[in-house]
């Protein structure tokens, strides 16, 4: 059962999930490691395509429309 007690701000719950997520550079590889409090997650979804952007640092991939 949910319990939206959780998920209120300021809530003392923590459940973390870590994970890595690896980039190949153009002379090395990049490595970011994220943790995630899962207790605050409302939704998982898949990877979309990304639009990509003139101009923008190389650490900005693109950008998609999650709504609509």
């Amino acid at each position: 059962m949910f319990d939206e007690n959780i998920v209120k701000t300021g809530s003392n719950e923590l459940e973390l999930v870590d994970f890595r997520i690896f980039k190949q550079g153009h002379d090395k590889v990049y490595e970011g490691i994220y943790g995630v409090n899962v207790s605050k997650v409302r939704e998982i979804i898949k990877i979309p395509s990304l639009t990509e952007l003139p101009g923008v640092p190389d650490y900005i991939e693109g950008i998609f429309d999650l709504r609509g």
